[in-house]
């Protein structure tokens, strides 16, 4: 398919059923791919309803929500090399991934202290998660 539209953006795992986004199937086979891989979906601005936008909003819920869970199974692996529980809240690692986090908000023109508090979220709560997988070994 092709779009004069710029944006594009990836159905993971199955075919979009508005065809005005885009029909493939596809199923990466690594993250790699989840990030290479786009069906066309319309910019926001080119939107003409709330059911594309709700519709783009969904498949970008969708991506957020599988890379979210592709992060969680690297960070329940990263247990198995950490020595001490010091290792598992690495305070200066937090701090680095938030502030590069940050950055890239302003990048992508999205709201830093947004970014901020959805990486600290995340990151405590994987942390736990981790701590529980680094005793259980």
């Amino acid at each position: 398919m092709t779009s004069a539209n710029t944006d594009k953006r990836f159905v993971p795992n199955g075919t979009h059923p508005n065809s005005a986004f885009g029909g493939a199937s596809y199923t990466p086979k690594t993250l790699d791919e989840t990030t290479k891989r786009n069906v066309n979906m319309k910019d926001a601005r080119d939107c003409i309803n709330m059911t594309e936008i709700r519709t783009a909003i969904d498949i970008i819920d969708n991506q957020i929500v599988e890379l979210i869970a592709s992060r969680s199974k690297y960070v329940k692996e990263a247990a198995k090399f950490k020595k001490d529980e010091k290792a598992v809240t690495d305070s200066n690692r937090v701090q680095k991934v938030i502030n590069s986090k940050k950055e890239l908000a302003e990048k992508y023109g999205a709201s830093p202290e947004l970014i901020e508090k959805i990486y600290k979220l995340m990151i405590y709560f994987f942390i736990n998660e981790e701590m529980k997988e680094w005793k259980s070994k």
